[in-house]
């Protein structure tokens, strides 16, 4: 790894500014943006910014589920309350978000990362399950350098994984780092950029300790009672939307404490993928649960052919609520309100695509 000046850095990246920058398309990671790219020569050139963030994890204004449940479903009795309106966690991230920017490459790229350090403490990134040198593996003070407060530093690197669904978090002070939220996804695409899903879906796994009115994690708790989806507690995270007959794919990545069982209702998929790359078709399973552990990736694949609303939940059903403490200290019984890792796939009958079509 090469370690570089911050005037140095902004030298360079004026000169890549020239070059318009590269959005790439094909993987939604909903509630978190993609990181742009520009191109110096044969490399695709990312800069990614390690600094503290405020996130709004929950807000209990937006409610991104009620409008996709028929009027006459809804229920509409008495459901107990949260004590807080918004939610926020004092974090840190990348790029200004929890989990940070989803880093869409092909395989055989040829990758660099510029990283800036605007913590008050050394960082590094690690490429998780990526196959990498080792002296740009990321974990500062074991095969290359931290990258010290105010600093940036260069990762360069040919991808050479299978295409799959692998992640990026902090290699360093790990503990404290990547649990207040240095995490995200880096998605490998294959080279010719052919794929058979028509709808790609990717949902970081995180959970947090926080005490009642304070946005600070407790990172070395294990009594996590706050769970979200790409940082979002339900019902703010969106749903999930499909037309009937499409091959979809949602890839699911966990850098948390706590393992997830996320169950899918009205579909047998296939488990086709893994941290470690894409599982041969004849080593493929079918499941309507699948279990991500921390440290984990796991893809499933199913052909739409089910249409309707369907939920996609984590069935540790504590895992389904917002600040399960809280509940369990001042309110033992009533309706729960819908939250934490809850949404909907929502497939499309087809006879409304095709009255949309006629219209």
């Amino acid at each position: 790894m090469r370690l570089a000046f911050i005037g140095l850095f902004f030298l360079c990246t004026t000169i890549y500014a020239k070059q318009p920058a590269v959005t790439p398309h094909g993987v939604e990671t909903p509630g978190v943006q993609t990181l742009p790219y520009v191109i110096d020569g044969n490399v695709k050139v990312f800069h990614l910014i390690a600094e503290p963030v405020e996130k709004v994890i929950y807000n209990g204004k937006i409610n991104l589920l009620e409008e996709f449940v028929k009027k006459n479903n809804r229920y509409s009795g008495p459901t107990m309350k949260l004590p807080v309106e918004i939610q926020k966690i004092d974090g840190w991230g990348y790029n200004g978000n929890i989990p940070g920017p989803t880093i869409i490459v092909n395989q055989g790229d040829f990758v660099r990362f510029h990283v800036s350090n605007h913590l008050p403490e050394p960082t590094t990134v690690h490429w998780h399950g990526m196959i990498v040198p080792n002296d740009q593996d990321g974990t500062g003070g074991t095969a290359d350098p931290v990258i010290m407060p105010g600093k940036t530093a260069v990762y360069e690197f040919q991808i050479v994984n299978e295409p799959g669904t692998y992640m990026y978090h902090s290699g360093f002070n790990d503990t404290k780092q990547a649990l207040k939220g240095l995490d995200g996804f880096l998605l490998v695409l294959p080279k010719d950029g052919v794929d058979l899903a028509s709808s790609d879906f990717a949902i970081m796994l995180q959970d947090w300790a926080i005490p009642e009115g304070s946005e600070q994690i407790k990172y070395l708790s294990m009594d996590r009672n706050w769970f979200t989806y790409n940082g979002l507690a339900a019902p703010n995270f969106p749903v999930l939307v499909v037309d009937e007959g499409e091959r979809v794919r949602i890839r699911f990545g966990n850098l948390g404490l706590m393992s997830h069982p996320i169950h899918l209702h009205g579909y047998s998929f296939k488990i086709t993928g893994t941290e470690g790359g894409p599982i041969q078709e004849s080593a493929q399973w079918p499941a309507a649960t699948v279990v991500i552990a921390p440290g984990e990736t796991r893809d499933i694949e199913f052909i739409a052919n089910n249409p309707g609303l369907w939920r996609l939940h984590c069935h540790v059903l504590h895992h389904i609520l917002n600040d399960t403490s809280y509940f369990a200290q001042h309110q033992k019984n009533g309706i729960f309100p819908e939250g934490g890792l809850w949404t909907y796939l929502y497939v499309k009958p087809a006879k409304d695509q095709m009255t949309r079509a006629s219209e």
